[in-house]
């Protein structure tokens, strides 16, 4: 049982090569029935060749093979044979690749990297150096195991080669399980037991298998060490009538166990060996840390702030602390107790400086009273340092990688930090820039080679090193002995110290030089041009300026334009829904629903021409929601179905009620430019509206049999105000808009559109979306009934202002179904006179903001007042 957890090729199997952990749940019961399984095959085998072979010098490690042999059943002798050098050469592959391993790994690359760092650290090839080594190991251990096997002859059967392996692999055994379940072992005691059970197996097993190597050997096993006869390998201290192997197990075994005990009471755990014990030999103690959402009895507000303060800072501290009781809305005084909300709050505070478990930690260990376990300790040491560690090798990537020379001193005036670019730029003498090298001795340096020009040398040092103790911001060019030109730039450092930077700007300066001597030459030529670039400019300044009127018109176009259709619609809405309120219930009452579905459509579409420039300008936000494709395509459909029927077209609509992930009004207005379009071109046939489930994701297909669209005009059927020449569609109405739109916004949704279409037969237009997650889509309010509001709004009096005599009609219809009195007026001298003519004093006045002649509603309010 032993050997079989501690055997290298159990260890391979189990371990190593073992991914997935939910496996040994499996191998508890598999792996003995697999054992009992052989076993139970072994008996008979046994059994039949000790019958057959009684008396004979038979091996019964041959059984396998002489049993059939004797009865003339060559075949099957030759099939066991075969199996069994399959199943012993799979055994030696497996243990020769992990023993090897585990020998490459701990202890010859170690050695390896500890004789020469530097080139092992620096080979590129350190993935072949180590398959040479693993194979060279590999060889040497299969020349090992061959040279023992010369040296003991046929003198062992293999039954006794394997249970000899098997007592020196359980040596591991002790230390494995006392490692394990007992707190006080350490490394000493593992090593003690371990060379102390490794040595009595050597005496004991090893040593008579040798026996036959010569005499000394043999007087040894015979008498015992120094003639003493307790002293036997056969028979130590008297232990007799066990045979070899029981007799070395059970002595090798105490030796090592009562050695491991001793010496691990004996000696002093290591730190490594108490944090080991912290993570295998109670568990309890890391399970102990309560967690942060549980609440602190025993600590109030005040300590949770000192706490954070010590990490974060006092003004940071506040301020976040602030925040939250503003964002809670509840007051946060020095003796509150701290509620889980607040708990939370501070751990993620924490974890943002010093990680997530160590923030856990130091809450529940300084907040609750929970004892901290030197394996937190060292968890939080290793995340801050990870913290660290990752903060300074950016800092070290950043200043490395920048074509600047930087250079850092302290506030003691010595150097600290510097990148290879400052090295290069001044070529400094070996030993001369070091950490903690005082700045001065690099300035006097640089003063000697002429760095700082002419003068005397002394007050040149004296100068720099005034700038950098009183923190003074400089810039200034360096002109080196050498003709090159660095721009030196230095700053104070907050809390103490001064950096500076380099930049070569030699080239630049090059540059500079050439350009002056070719000034002369070069004035002419410029004088000559710059008449050319003056007319070119003038051009360019027209163009401009009738690019940007061009703009500026399309802008008041749009805005225009979007206003005047604007208004016919919401006069048509406001009807509507004054025909709606005198129809709540009944047939008509539908249509009038429908029919203010589709002035809603409508508008939604004028609204669209102004958003397709929000749509270039990138201003437009989708927002992203999941829900049910049936809640956009069931109203498209019965949209379109009305519309189908006015023009004797048939309409298909196939329900899906999948859930998708995109933003619902985009998505529904990219559909009804594809069923307007459908409908517009196409005389006779059918329009068809349906989804496809593609791969994880829904596309929806709208069908028609029109008059199709050529291969090469396919792709420019969705620019701006491209519509098909065809003398069927010659009276069709549109801009050739609605399939840019489309495009854009889909490509803003990040939804793929596809097209197919056949000439002649038809078309097909697709989109195509996410499927969505059924237990995120928000439930959709239920229609609420119409509201007259006459009994609020009975005798109120409203002054309706508008330039559109319909929405005025349209507001007197509706408001006057409420019970107001309605007084309508198409600008402010006339809106000032009816009130006087009715001597009437408004309760409400509605005004259009853009009425005629400059006027505006907000100016129009404000003179009835």
């Amino acid at each position: 049982f032993l050997a079989m957890l501690c055997l290298p090729r159990q260890f391979q199997v189990g371990i190593v090569e073992n991914t997935n952990p939910g496996d040994l749940h499996t191998a508890r019961w598999l792996f003995p029935l697999y054992l009992v399984i052989f076993c139970i095959f072994m008996l008979p085998i046994a059994a039949a060749g000790s019958y057959l072979f009684s008396g004979q010098n038979v091996a019964s490690d041959t059984f396998v093979l002489m049993v059939p042999l004797s009865q003339g059943a060559h075949s099957l002798a030759t099939l066991a044979y075969i199996g069994g050098l399959s199943a012993a050469t799979g055994m030696v592959i497996v243990a020769t690749v992990s023993i090897s391993t585990m020998i490459c790994n701990d202890i010859v690359m170690p050695v390896i990297f500890h004789l020469s760092p530097l080139e092992a650290d620096h080979d590129k090839n350190i993935g072949r150096l180590l398959l040479r080594v693993r194979r060279v190991v590999i060889v040497a251990m299969l020349l090992a195991a061959y040279g023992y096997f010369l040296l003991i002859g046929d003198s062992n059967s293999l039954v006794s080669l394997g249970l000899t392996a098997f007592v020196a692999v359980a040596q591991f055994a002790p230390s494995m399980i006392g490692g394990v379940f007992w707190r006080q072992g350490n490394r000493y005691g593992a090593l003690a037991g371990l060379g102390l059970g490794f040595a009595v197996w050597l005496y004991t097993l090893m040593v008579p298998n040798l026996s036959g190597l010569g005499i000394a050997t043999l007087r040894l096993v015979e008498n015992g060490l120094f003639g003493i006869s307790w002293l036997r390998p056969t028979a130590m201290f008297g232990l007799n009538g066990f045979d070899p192997i029981t007799h070395a197990t059970i002595l090798s075994l105490s030796l090592n166990v009562i050695a491991f005990v001793w010496v691990s009471r004996l000696t002093q755990a290591r730190v490594q060996d108490r944090i080991q014990a912290d993570h295998f030999v109670d568990l309890r103690l890391s399970n102990a840390i309560p967690s942060t959402d549980s609440d602190f009895e025993n600590a109030c507000f005040a300590d949770l702030q000192t706490l954070c303060e010590r990490f974060l800072g006092h003004k940071r501290s506040r301020e976040a602390f602030h925040n939250f009781a503003r964002q809670s809305g509840q007051a946060l005084n020095p003796n509150d107790p701290i509620d889980q909300a607040l708990a939370a709050y501070a751990e993620r505070m924490l974890a943002g400086v010093i990680g997530a478990s160590s923030a856990r930690i130091i809450l529940a260990s300084s907040l609750q009273g929970t004892e901290m376990h030197l394996g937190d300790v060292v968890s939080i040491v290793d995340e801050a340092s990870k913290v660290f560690k990752f903060n300074r090798s950016m800092l070290h990537s950043t200043i490395e990688h920048i074509d600047q020379g930087i250079s850092v001193v302290d506030n003691d005036m010595r150097l600290v930090v510097w990148n290879h670019r400052y090295l290069e730029m001044f070529n400094f003498p070996d030993g001369l820039i070091n950490i903690g090298r005082p700045i001065i001795d690099v300035i006097r340096h640089n003063a000697v080679n002429g760095d700082y020009g002419d003068g005397d040398l002394e007050q040149q040092i004296e100068q720099r090193l005034h700038t950098l103790e009183n923190g003074l911001t400089h810039m200034h060019l360096r002109y080196r002995a050498d003709g090159a030109v660095f721009e030196v730039r230095g700053n104070a450092i907050p809390g103490g110290g001064y950096v500076n930077t380099y930049m070569d700007i030699t080239a630049h300066k090059d540059i500079e030089s050439k350009l002056k001597e070719s000034n002369e030459t070069l004035e002419q030529r410029v004088t000559d041009r710059t008449k050319e670039l003056v007319v070119a400019n003038d051009q360019l300044s027209n163009a401009k300026v009738l690019a940007d009127q061009a703009n500026h018109s399309k802008t008041r176009f749009l805005a225009a334009a979007s206003h005047d259709l604007m208004q016919p619609l919401n006069a048509a809405r406001l009807f509507s829904s004054s025909l709606s309120q005198q129809h709540p219930e009944g047939e008509l009452a539908a249509t009038l629903a429908h029919l203010d579905d589709s002035l809603g459509a409508a508008e939604e579409l004028i609204t669209t021409l102004i958003e397709i420039s929000k749509l270039d300008a990138g201003t437009l936000l989708p927002k992203f929601s999941h829900f049910s494709i049936d809640r956009v395509t069931q109203k498209l459909a019965t949209e379109l179905n009305l519309l189908c029927q006015q023009k004797g077209i048939q309409f298909d609509y196939v329900p899906c009620h999948q859930v998708v992930y995109s933003d619902q009004q985009h998505l529904r207005r990219i559909l009804q430019n594809f069923l307007t379009n459908a409908l517009r071109y196409t005389p006779q046939g059918k329009v068809l509206l349906g989804c496809r489930r593609r791969a994880g994701q829904l596309e929806i297909q709208v069908w028609d049999t029109g008059i199709g669209i050529a291969p090469q005009k396919q792709s420019e059927v969705f620019e701006e105000f491209k519509r098909l020449d065809h003398p069927a569609t010659q009276n069709v109405q549109g801009l050739g808009l609605g399939l840019a739109i489309a495009d854009r916004t889909a490509k803003l949704l990040n939804h793929e559109l596809t097209l197919q279409s056949w000439q002649g037969k038809g078309s097909q237009f697709g989109i195509t979306v996410p499927l969505g997650d059924t237990h995120k889509v928000v439930a959709q309010a239920k229609p609420i009934g119409q509201q007259t509001g006459s009994s609020n709004l009975a005798g109120l009096k409203v002054m309706c202002i508008d330039n559109a005599v319909p929405i005025l009609l349209g507001m007197e219809k509706l408001l006057s179904g409420w019970g107001c009195q309605v007084i309508t007026a198409t600008n402010v001298a006339q809106a000032l006179k009816q009130l006087v003519a009715a001597d009437v004093e408004p309760d409400v006045v509605l005004a259009d903001y853009h009425l005629d002649q400059g006027q505006t509603g907000s100016a129009a309010i404000a003179r009835i007042r």
